[in-house]
């Protein structure tokens, strides 16, 4: 049997489509491709290069090439490099010299269901100890992922113990997400009995069930954020008519100055991450309409700003000799540093005369593009069908 790439009740949207969230939300995104931002690009990447690191496989030398990457171009910069070795450094900790390593270890819970499968970004097996690691790689810096309670951790695990038949006592869940503040670090971790895999499976089931009914519930919460439906005007009923009763609600507590009633000022802290996460899809939804060739009324895409980088013959020999500097000054290893970092030390009056001193030297590359009100003074961009078609396939 061949399986999609992914599968609408798959485990990074369980918190989403769950029984007690919102099992109605599968139904209302069927049809809609979920076109994925620069963040979800750049998250591709990073989880490329962790494969290649967590295997054994050289990927420090990606640094500096631009990865074409779901209609984006990414950068691999010395960030995301560093990250990704740090990554590795956590994952290879946990291992001693009979850890069993399973990377991107995919499995398929077809007994259960068959549409309930996916991919573990690492699954460990420790026999000494008769323990099970499954950890997951965040790149994402917006959003800070709890590890207890999290049912896509839950589902690795479920799909670890089923297909790979370890006998596992216990099972250590782990989230690692280096770019998100969190009071407990990058590396989050707790352990389980492997018997409450095993109940969660019933949980599972019952919430597939639960999305496959006529009249799923369709519910509201943090999960909105990612969506499909929730950014396609007319969409989602709950979505439609939460910012019509929130403004209701504020109307009715206006007079501030003689007081307010706390529990309305609650409701508006509980649902502004809803309100926040509809606001944001309807911009992801706006903006892929205009890339496949369908701007909004009044809207355009412009080019973004583009970002300073050195012209690919450009020498640090070279830059000594305008500027009179020194090849320390100009190293950060083991790289030439950025543009800006050498722009503060060329000769000129300010940093205008300084960057038009070392332009020749430079070129700007757009990032993208972006969508704008029309009253924007950057030029709208022509997409040819070509380009077009290519980000619709």
């Amino acid at each position: 049997m061949t399986l999609p790439a992914h599968s609408r009740v798959g485990a990074s949207g369980m918190s989403r489509w769950e029984k007690d969230h919102c099992p109605g939300s599968v139904q209302l995104s069927a049809g809609l491709e979920s076109k994925a931002g620069y963040a979800a690009a750049e998250g591709t990447v990073a989880h490329m290069l962790g494969e290649l690191a967590l295997l054994g496989k050289p990927y420090k030398q990606w640094l500096g090439v631009v990865v074409v990457q779901d209609g984006h171009s990414v950068e691999v910069t010395k960030e995301m490099i560093e990250f990704v070795t740090e990554y590795k450094v956590t994952v290879d900790d946990l291992c001693d010299k009979d850890t069993v390593r399973h990377v991107e270890h995919k499995f398929h819970l077809k007994d259960l269901h068959p549409s309930l499968f996916g991919t573990s970004d690492c699954v460990l097996w420790h026999p000494k100890r008769k323990h099970l690691d499954v950890i997951d790689l965040k790149y994402g810096a917006g959003h800070a992922v709890e590890v207890h309670g999290n049912p896509q951790l839950q589902y690795y695990a479920l799909g670890a113990m089923v297909t790979l038949k370890y006998p596992a006592q216990t099972i250590g869940q782990h989230i690692f997400q280096p770019r998100c503040p969190h009071s407990d670090g990058p590396h989050r971790t707790t352990e389980i009995d492997a018997m409450d895999a095993l109940d969660f499976a019933g949980y599972l089931v019952a919430s597939v069930r639960e999305t496959e009914k006529p009249n799923a519930a369709v519910r509201a919460g943090d999960w909105c954020r990612y969506c499909p439906a929730a950014g396609v005007p007319g969409k989602c009923p709950v979505q439609e008519k939460l910012p019509q009763e929130l403004a209701k609600s504020v109307f009715a507590a206006v007079p501030i100055a003689i007081g307010y009633d706390p529990a309305e000022l609650k409701k508006w802290l509980d649902r502004l991450p809803i309100l926040e996460a509809q606001i944001k899809a309807v911009r992801e939804f706006a903006y892929d309409e205009a890339e496949a060739g369908r701007t909004p009324p009044g809207y355009k895409l412009v080019e973004k700003l583009g970002r300073e980088k050195w012209k690919p013959d450009i020498s640090a020999r070279a830059l000594i000799a305008e500027f009179d500097l020194s090849g320390k000054d100009l190293f950060e290893e083991p790289e030439l540093k950025s543009p800006a970092q050498v722009r503060k030390l060329v000769p000129g009056k300010n940093d205008k005369e300084r960057a038009a001193n070392l332009a020749k030297f430079t070129v700007k590359e757009s990032s993208g593009h972006a969508l704008v009100h029309e009253g924007d003074k950057r030029p709208a961009i022509n997409l040819s069908a070509q380009a077009v078609f290519a980000r619709a396939e």
